[in-house]
């Protein structure tokens, strides 16, 4: 900026010159001035309280004032501190700390003296829990790899993935392939799979937490934190020790149920088959809540989408809310039991409509305090087995902390799960 003031030292010196240099006599200066067409300078308010909080030492206040008259500062003193306008030259100086900044200048900063900090912390109580960074960590030790994509992606890769869902358009997009905001973090990663796929990466595991931008009814803008991931190729690396195996979707569903037992979820969260614009009929299934609210899914392409973005092979992906997840708290320690668990396994036979989880479900509630573990470990249909039933093999562990079990309350509570299975799924002990 330029000072409003410098004309008359302008032509004070300019005439000063001339008289040195050519001789003469200076006339008489005509000045017109328009005040109030000309800049103001605001006073600024000054503290002593302000001054003794940033510096952290007290400064005497004759020598406040000599430092700013020194510096051409016009003062006005008050109880709490003073009033001073910077002169019109200083462009630099528009605040309170402005003018402490000057008086630690002048002063020294070498003659500031060193004090520690003294103040009341108190912590507010916080319930530990799972941080995004927790779950981050726990996707890399699946074998995943993190990737970070556009928030805005194609329109015609969106369509495909979410039809059903609106789209919001940029105004002013980088190209016309970037220029819908993302309403699934499966744009960016399948074209990322796409693109490793090109560049012959047949074995593609990633991984993206990020935000899905939802227009509504209103006009507003729903943003969903969201964690979501795609495999495709091998299970294992090819070496000469491991044999080949494609990926499946249980691969995939067992990936998302790890994540769901780090954060102390699996026991709420459910998998029910379902149906997605963008996943095959048969391979998908909801990821559902406590409170039966849909918070994601997990399944395989569908072969017309897989076809549409020129991806090679089954790819499989799962996508839901990362906040159910971030919402639980850590569980809390338990003490181990000293004495012996029991294993006992149950086979039952049942319609094959009916899902494996329902009936571990089942299961856990029937079998109550004493039940520590149950797992399905096989699954048969075929010759004995009739037409439209499957039988479901189960494994059961028993375990008390404050004393051995015996052989009645095992039978008690094997006996207690079966006859839930039977009464809820019509199951058959096989």
């Amino acid at each position: 900026g330029v000072d409003f003031n410098l004309q008359r030292q302008a032509i004070e010196r300019a005439t000063q010159l001339i008289l040195k240099i050519a001789g003469g006599s200076a006339g008489q200066i005509v000045e017109e001035t328009l005040k109030e067409a000309l800049p103001t300078r605001l006073p600024i308010t000054l503290r002593i309280s302000k001054i003794k909080q940033v510096l952290g030492f007290d400064l005497d206040k004759s020598q406040v004032e000599t430092m700013l008259l020194a510096l051409g500062m016009q003062l006005h003193s008050n109880e709490q501190g003073w009033t001073v306008t910077a002169p019109s030259y200083r462009f630099d100086i528009s605040i309170e700390v402005d003018l402490i900044e000057e008086l630690a200048r002048l002063y020294g900063y070498d003659n500031i003296p060193t004090q520690k900090p003294q103040f009341s912390l108190e912590l507010a109580n916080k319930a530990e829990a799972i941080s995004t960074q927790q779950i981050k960590e726990a996707m890399l030790g699946l074998g995943y790899q993190e990737a970070i994509t556009f928030s805005f992606v194609d329109p015609k890769i969106q369509q495909v993935l979410a039809p059903q869902v609106a789209t919001l358009n940029l105004a002013n997009p980088l190209s016309s392939e970037l220029s819908a905001m993302r309403t699934t973090l499966w744009a960016g990663l399948l074209s990322a799979v796409a693109y490793n796929q090109n560049r012959q990466q047949n074995r593609v595991r990633l991984f993206e937490v990020g935000s899905r931008f939802i227009p509504q009814k209103d006009g507003s803008l729903t943003q969903e934190m969201m964690l979501a991931g795609v495999i495709t190729g091998e299970v294992l690396p090819e070496a000469w020790a491991n044999k080949s195996a494609a990926i499946d979707f249980f691969d995939i569903k067992g990936n998302v149920e790890s994540i769901l037992a780090l954060t102390g979820t699996s026991d709420t969260v459910s998998f029910k088959s379902a149906q997605h614009a963008a996943l095959h009929t048969g391979q998908t299934a909801a990821i559902i809540d406590e409170q039966q609210n849909v918070i994601g899914y997990v399944g395989k392409l569908h072969p017309q989408v897989q076809q549409s973005l020129e991806l090679q092979g089954a790819v499989f992906v799962f996508e839901l809310l990362l906040a159910p997840l971030l919402s639980t708290k850590v569980p809390k320690f338990s003490e181990l039991s000293r004495f012996p668990m029991v294993r006992r396994d149950i086979a039952v036979v049942l319609d094959a409509t009916i899902q494996a989880s329902d009936v571990l479900q089942t299961a856990r509630q029937a079998g109550a305090e004493l039940l520590q573990n149950v797992w399905l470990f096989d699954v048969y249909q075929g010759t004995g087995i009739a037409e439209g039933k499957r039988s479901l093999a189960i494994g059961t562990h028993w375990q008390r902390h404050d004393r051995t079990l015996q052989d009645e309350e095992i039978k008690a509570g094997v006996q207690a799960i079966v006859d839930a299975l039977q009464k809820q799924h019509n199951a058959v002990l096989r």
